[in-house]
């Protein structure tokens, strides 16, 4: 009786350890999805932060430039 009772101890014990384990990969495959996917959107707010800095960039120098031929049509 004791071999049965210690043998479904261990069939508990095994199956309840597959079903921790089962649930332990789930959650951290969901965990790695969930990383990858945030550091997707970093990285394209990232790229739009840069593309937006590029065209203040380009918008300060036409700038710039409509001044200086300010300044040269003034003292012509």
């Amino acid at each position: 009786m004791k071999k049965n009772n210690l043998f479904l101890l261990m069939s508990v014990l095994f199956l309840s350890s597959c079903a921790c384990h089962k649930k332990y990969n789930n959650l951290e495959h969901k965990y790695m999805e969930l990383h990858a996917r945030k550091q997707t959107e970093q990285d394209q707010y990232k790229r739009e932060i840069k593309e937006k800095n590029e065209q203040i960039e380009e918008l300060l120098q036409h700038i710039k430039d409509l001044e200086a031929e300010i300044k040269k049509i003034r003292t012509e």
